[in-house]
């Protein structure tokens, strides 16, 4: 659940998702005109709520199961150029957000492990990178890039998309 100044007063409100719906809430437990927001498939995972440049115009995140990325503004309209976004393969993490160098990521892995980081726009930072590991978890933001853990072995990735990999133990192992 996020808590956000959704109309830019001071008033907080309460976001988060169903499986099939965003809602924003009041304090006092009503609903902001405009909610909930129908998702067009049940969603994969929860949402993302980001903050661009800390002037309160928040753009929500959110996977579906039917293998696509969908992306609203707070007003409930799609986010051009993410809605929906492409058909990446099932999400199987949570959507994350890191800024590097001034640069806005947004970042995830998919079921076929094939990683993404994505600008606000929806446009890819660098080429996917199919990994071709099965991630239990999503990757997290170092201060450098990306690193996550599949059977036995870390996943690093640059910010230029070059991924390597270091073996920790057998794969058996998890």
């Amino acid at each position: 659940v996020y808590q956000i100044d959704i109309y830019k007063a001071n008033k907080l409100v309460y976001v988060f998702n169903t499986k099939n719906k965003i809602y924003a809430l009041k304090k006092d437990g009503s609903i902001v005109d405009g909610y909930p927001i129908k998702l067009p498939d049940d969603a994969s995972n929860k949402l993302l709520v980001v903050n661009y440049d800390n002037d309160r115009n928040y753009r929500f995140f959110i996977a579906c199961k039917n293998n696509k990325v969908y992306g609203y503004e707070t007003n409930g309209k799609p986010l051009a150029g993410w809605s929906p976004l492409g058909e990446p393969g099932r999400v199987v993490s949570q959507l994350n957000y890191a800024l590097f160098g001034g640069k806005d990521y947004i970042y995830f892995n998919t079921e076929a492990g094939t990683f993404y980081a994505l600008d606000r726009k929806g446009q890819n930072r660098f080429d996917q990178i199919p990994l071709d590991a099965p991630f239990q978890s999503g990757f997290e933001s170092t201060k450098d890039g990306f690193v996550g853990l599949s059977n036995g072995s870390v996943y690093n990735i640059d910010l230029k998309g070059k991924a390597t990999v270091k073996i920790l133990g057998d794969s058996s192992y998890n």
